[in-house]
């Protein structure tokens, strides 16, 4: 009997210092103090680097320090392309050539981006084109359904000319007087012609350069527009 009871006090005493030997206690600590896995980091905006906007050429700053003003934000593209800020520049200045003589009202300039951004499978321009386009006509629905099928979306006779006319100079196709003659009928004369040209190939040129570039939309612009005022 002394004997079982001799055991039994060796085992417990055996059973305490295990519980409170520095080994069993630093590893009851790691579990405790274990840190949770941090987040991944987001992808990068551009496939190049990108610059600080304090670090660029002044008339740059000022024209993303605008933009920044207007919108809230800076878009991506504006970061990517500034890897050379002067081809960001005359992007810019041609932009703005196009728009400051257009017919087009601002909509009707989106869905020109939309058509051939989507038609380019250029997923920063249709994103961007189509957050603009929610802004700029209250409609928080028309640029999914032409980003998506523009044949089957609920366009009216004059956006479906103008639709179907982006498309046309996208594919890069001999313009007829006959499709001069249907944005005509829908109240598009030459010089709208005009701009729907110019814009349609300035956004295939981005179009090219943000695949190439694999620009990152902003996530400002998945929300903006949504819901109709």
């Amino acid at each position: 009997m002394r004997g079982l009871n001799r055991i039994n006090d060796l085992c417990r005493h055996a059973f305490k210092v295990s519980c409170t030997s520095p080994c069993h206690v630093t590893q009851y600590a790691s579990v405790k103090t274990e840190s949770k896995p941090k987040p991944k980091s987001e992808p990068p905006i551009s496939r190049y680097p990108t610059n600080n906007v304090k670090d660029l050429p002044v008339h740059v700053q000022e024209r993303m320090y605008n933009l920044d003003d207007k919108v809230g934000f800076i878009p991506n593209l504006f970061h990517a392309l500034a890897h050379r800020p002067e081809q960001l520049m005359c992007y810019l200045e041609f932009h703005d050539a196009i728009t400051k003589v257009s017919k087009l009202n601002r909509a009707e300039r989106e869905l020109v981006g939309i058509a051939a951004s989507s038609y380019n499978k250029c997923v920063y321009c249709v994103v961007s084109h189509s957050a603009l386009h929610r802004l700029s006509s209250n409609n928080p629905t028309l640029a999914d359904e032409v980003a998506v099928n523009a044949s089957a979306s609920s366009l009216n006779p004059r956006q479906r000319a103008i639709v179907d006319f982006t498309l046309a100079i996208t594919r890069n196709e001999a313009v007829t007087e006959e499709q001069l003659a249907k944005l005509a009928k829908n109240g598009v004369d030459k010089e709208c012609a005009w701009d729907i040209a110019a814009f349609a190939s300035l956004t295939s040129f981005i179009n090219r350069m943000s695949t190439f570039l694999q620009i990152r939309p902003n996530q400002e612009f998945f929300t903006m527009g949504r819901k109709k005022e």
